[in-house]
């Protein structure tokens, strides 16, 4: 009954030895990448000297349920295999890492495989590692795989199925050169070969890590909360620490949560509370954004990252209003001016007024641009880019003697929306020998946001 039991517990792996024998394992299998696209990598046996590293992280493999200990077979799944095939060198060699990417080749690897191979045909190729690899639990894991052969190139290659994933394969390969390990320089070969792995099986409880948007489409302007929850994935308790009643883990997951906006980590990792986190994001424009979340695992949950969350901030603008106001009024005719505007901002709510990062602080928020036109009437008099000490100036002379319905458009930007002053009466009288200025200014674009007063300063920003 035991012996049954036991080999309930393991997948039967067939194993495909160098110089073309065959060998089984009874070892657990796990499996790093389903994508359907194909890579010449690993075989790239259409050159004569190859050499490839892929990087899979510590998160996959427990993700797949993997356990620290001896990984003791790799394995590629060929697609397609060449009608022609002849044995050439092979080296596998394998090395932990803290990196979580590959920008060149990776030194100081250990060989765990070594000897002559054929691309025998479809499915899985495994290798059997003459020294198997240890893999600690926790680290980051490279496969180097480098070829060379006593022959000039294939006319055709075996590929193998892969996934796409930038930053995280690095290839070369060459015709002439039949020391493949020997190989510099490469590229970033952005499909990494689905691989299996024969190594011990986690007997920690697999997680679901979801992340949510408290507000989506949000406006832009408006601060949006993300939410990562880490569940434990149905099913698996039975592997896990003292199920309850219910047949679910009675010990709460701990650990931290990460959130990434592409392959770029976005703020610091966050504790968990009874299986939550939360993260602050302020767009700095308009438009989409993807997020995920990567749960980092426990001594009792192994690791979990989140499907991808896409943000998307609508151009929503901030209301404003103009004030006009002469420099001299009356004034007199005839005589060129010159005119000057300044714009204030005020922000009257922190939460809407001003970017929060992931900490909680305060950044300044964007100041107004756009231009502002002049109007006797519905008679354009000139139009003025609004400058980054929040100004504008209009020169003038055209004003005949008599009163002028004067206004001033602002244009707004895509923070802030555009408005018109009210009308300013400007009246011109005649003048003799002395010259005289018409002047018009906007003096103040003012954004309501709110009830109390925060103001915001930078040039030309008053504070009140």
């Amino acid at each position: 009954m035991m012996r049954a039991v036991r080999s309930a517990m393991y997948l039967l792996a067939g194993l495909f030895l160098a110089g073309g024998s065959t060998g089984w394992a009874t070892a657990p299998v796990v499996t790093i990448g389903t994508g359907t696209a194909t890579s010449e990598y690993p075989f790239y046996t259409a050159q004569s000297a190859t050499r490839f590293q892929m990087l899979v992280t510590a998160a996959e493999i427990t993700a797949a349920t993997g356990g620290a200990g001896d990984i003791t077979a790799v394995a590629f799944n060929v697609s397609r295999s060449a009608a022609t095939q002849l044995s050439q060198t092979v080296n596998l060699k394998m090395g932990s890492t803290t990196a979580t990417g590959l920008t060149g080749f990776v030194s100081g690897l250990t060989t765990v495989f070594s000897g002559t191979y054929a691309v025998a045909g479809t499915g899985w190729q495994t290798f059997t590692l003459q020294t198997p690899f240890n893999w600690d639990g926790t680290s980051n894991v490279v496969i180097e795989f480098c070829t060379g052969n006593a022959f000039s190139a294939y006319p055709e290659t075996s590929p193998v199925y892969a996934t796409a994933v930038t930053g995280r394969t690095w290839g070369k390969a060459e015709t002439g050169n039949l020391q493949g390990c020997d190989l510099a320089g490469g590229s970033d070969v952005q499909l990494r070969p689905n691989v299996q792995l024969t190594m011990p099986i986690s007997q920690k409880q697999a997680t679901v890590t979801v992340v949510t948007s408290a507000k989506n489409p949000s406006p832009y302007g408006e601060v949006v909360v993300f939410t990562a929850t880490v569940t434990i994935l149905a099913g698996s308790a039975a592997r896990g620490p003292r199920p309850d009643g219910a047949g679910v883990s009675s010990v709460v997951p701990t650990g931290t949560v990460t959130f990434f906006s592409g392959p770029t980590q976005f703020g610091s990792p966050q504790n968990l509370v009874s299986g939550k986190v939360i993260q602050f994001f302020f767009a700095d424009s308009a438009g989409s954004y993807t997020f995920t979340a990567v749960y980092s695992g426990d001594s009792n949950y192994s690791g979990s990252t989140s499907d991808v969350l896409t943000q998307t901030v609508t151009p929503t603008r901030q209301a404003t209003f103009t004030e006009i106001i002469s420099k001299q009024n009356p004034s007199k005719y005839p005589g060129p001016g010159s005119v000057s505007a300044t714009v204030r901002t005020r922000l009257s709510s922190v939460a809407k007024g001003s970017k929060i990062d992931s900490a909680g602080v305060g950044l300044d928020y964007p100041l107004p641009t756009g231009t502002v036109t002049f109007y006797d009437g519905v008679t354009p008099l000139g139009t003025q880019t609004l400058s980054s000490s929040l100004e504008a100036t209009l020169t003038i002379s055209s004003l005949a003697v008599g009163s002028h319905a004067i206004t001033a458009a602002y244009s707004g930007d895509d923070n802030y929306s555009g408005s018109t002053s009210d009308v300013l009466t400007q009246i011109v009288t005649p003048g003799e020998e002395v010259p005289t200025l018409s002047t018009w200014g906007l003096v103040a674009l003012v954004c309501s946001l709110g009830a109390a007063g925060a103001f915001l300063l930078g040039r030309g920003l008053l504070a009140g």
